[in-house]
């Protein structure tokens, strides 16, 4: 992912994306369906462009997402449990169309 703020590229886990976009994305008080299902909804936007990115910098580094609005905003640390345990309950589902993930 491209760090806006930090102008550079990082690699990240993939479930600690989403565990760190997720409460910054959705409402965490909201019921827990909601977040299961903003848990997805995230996951597959992140997946999507993982899968189809081919954005760069200036500088060449290649990277699928940014860190802020124009992708999901994704603040390292800002993993809730309430959120987490909606990641963990929804892992292993993935959504498509057509054998193929699509973006949320």
């Amino acid at each position: 992912m491209y760090r806006k703020s930090l102008n550079r590229v990082e690699r990240v886990a993939f479930e600690t994306y989403v565990k760190n976009v997720l409460p910054n994305e959705w409402v965490s008080s909201w019921p827990g369906e909601s977040l299961r299902a903003g848990a997805m909804a995230v996951k597959n936007f992140g997946w999507y462009w993982a899968l189809h990115s081919n954005r760069k910098t200036a500088s060449g580094q290649c990277f699928d997402v940014y860190d802020h609005t124009s992708s999901q905003v994704y603040k390292p640390g800002s993993a809730k449990a309430v959120t987490s345990a909606a990641v963990d309950a929804t892992w292993g589902t993935r959504l498509t169309r057509n054998g193929k993930i699509f973006r949320a």
